[in-house]
């Protein structure tokens, strides 16, 4: 889905992973991953691999000023139930301000157009308070909270869970 010429989202695709493994690798991306060990090149192939069989999963690239600097991912997409979870990273670091909320609203725009969803998940350890201002930011709604919901570093983390639902995305960017 393109909005200008400047900023738009795509699918990934198999020239992008050499980069995306770069970013998905940086510690300061990792830190807020549940999965946080260093992905090896193998394995990294073998998630492209597996990402272009199934059909609850997609990764798209975030494109700006025709460089990459993103990526988004809907993972758990179920048209039965109407909905999916997303995750996402910026690639680049000094990136402008607001690049993050435009790849944002325009992954969701792209989730709400090509899926049959009416609602996105998404899941954002307690501690990370940029994302969870970003997700607030974008019009989800905090929905729970998942108390040591994961073992990592050592530590339980928590878990806050958002959601945002089709009309209430409509409504907003209809303002």
């Amino acid at each position: 889905m393109t909005v200008g010429v400047s900023s738009y989202v795509r699918p990934i695709e198999m020239e992008d992973l050499p980069l995306v493994l770069e970013w998905r690798n940086a510690e300061r991306i990792r830190q807020w991953m549940y999965t946080d060990h260093i992905i090896t090149w193998e394995e990294h192939l073998q998630w492209f691999t597996r990402l272009q069989t199934v059909n609850d999963k997609k990764t798209l690239l975030y494109m700006s000023e025709g460089k990459s600097v993103g990526i988004v991912n809907f993972t758990q997409i179920a048209p039965e139930h109407r909905r999916c979870t997303w995750g996402f990273y910026l690639g680049p670091e000094g990136l402008p301000a607001g690049t993050g909320y435009t790849m944002g609203s325009l992954a969701l725009q792209y989730a709400f157009a090509q899926y049959p969803i009416d609602k996105i998940n998404a899941e954002v350890f307690d501690s990370n308070e940029v994302s969870i201002r970003f997700h607030l930011k974008l019009g989800f709604a905090q929905e729970g909270l998942f108390h040591r919901h994961i073992f990592k570093g050592e530590q339980w983390h928590d878990i806050r869970c958002f959601a945002l639902f089709r009309d209430q995305f409509e409504e907003r960017n209809l303002k």
